[in-house]
């Protein structure tokens, strides 16, 4: 037998399935996979051995059961993802909510956007799902042009049904009290949109995002909440965006120094005024960037 065919042997007959804590506790013992009710949710090679010794070769997460051990089904679910196994990935994210936690679901949701299946779809299911690291996934594939930004772009089509749902859903997570989120939203936010020209200032659906936004630059109670939607609005380059941009000079620092930067996008002398003290501001990063600008 070749050393090949004795390594897939040995791999084999070491399989074990990752059922309850007792199966984790075997020890030499072949678990074999059946069929029927013990069908899994999860199953991947992934050889691995764990700090008492003994190898994992196959990780599977029954569709009846808890998983004792999560990092294993997420650890298969990554290498799903980087094999292209699609289907898994999307009974996993789609799991009844109980059984599979929600960063393995991110992973799943991860893994589908490096396969370049991530559908609407699953996209918005992301952005509304009630589990934070879910939803943190869903708003930094939100924010990746590769993914989705149907309306990025020097002349972006009319928005759809899918693109008012996420807009939708991205307000909701500015709002929340969790700041993680709110500013991953605001972030996403700014990537998704932009401002060809002046025909779209009017869009009521943009006017809504840089008012919200705006909003949340002035009088968010977290910094980088503030941060995050001052750099969305000078990302986005709308009229109203403006006078928030500007307000931000006033801020601490790591927020005027984004509010400098997103004056760049904006006109009129409320903006060389903020810039011309920008020159002599205590940050140094702010200087240098406003003098960049102004010459």
């Amino acid at each position: 037998m070749s050393g090949t065919s004795r390594a897939a042997a040995h791999a084999t007959e070491t399989a074990v399935k990752v059922r309850t804590g007792s199966a984790l506790r075997q020890r030499g013992n072949t678990v074999r996979r059946r069929s029927g009710r013990n069908d899994c949710l999860i199953a991947s090679s992934v050889p691995r051995a764990d700090a008492r010794g003994f190898r994992k070769d196959r990780l599977e997460v029954r569709k009846d059961g808890k998983v004792t051990a999560p990092y294993l089904a997420r650890r298969a679910v990554v290498m799903a993802g980087h094999l292209g196994d699609v289907s898994l990935l999307r009974r996993v994210f789609h799991a009844p909510l109980g059984d599979v936690d929600g960063p393995t679901r991110a992973s799943a949701l991860s893994g589908l956007a490096r396969q370049s299946q991530l559908h609407p779809a699953d996209l918005g299911a992301a952005l509304e799902d009630d589990d934070g690291p879910v939803q943190r996934m869903g708003l930094a594939l939100a924010a990746t042009p590769k993914m989705m930004n149907p309306i990025k772009g020097a002349e972006p089509p009319p928005p759809t049904a899918d693109d008012i749902r996420f807009d939708a859903a991205l307000l909701r997570l500015l709002r929340r009290s969790d700041n993680t989120l709110a500013e991953a939203a605001a972030w996403a936010l700014g990537e998704r949109h932009t401002l060809p020209d002046d025909a779209d200032a009017d869009r009521p659906e943009l006017v809504a995002i840089v008012t919200e936004l705006a909003d949340v630059a002035g009088q968010h109670p977290d910094a980088m909440c503030r941060e995050a939607a001052v750099a969305a609005l000078g990302s986005i380059g709308h009229p109203l965006g403006r006078p928030a941009a500007v307000a931000a000079m006033t801020d601490k620092a790591t927020v005027r120094r984004r509010a400098v930067i997103a004056l760049a996008a904006f006109d009129g002398p409320d903006v060389d005024l903020a810039l011309s003290k920008a020159t002599l501001d205590r940050d140094w990063q702010v200087r240098q960037a406003a003098e960049d600008l102004s010459g």
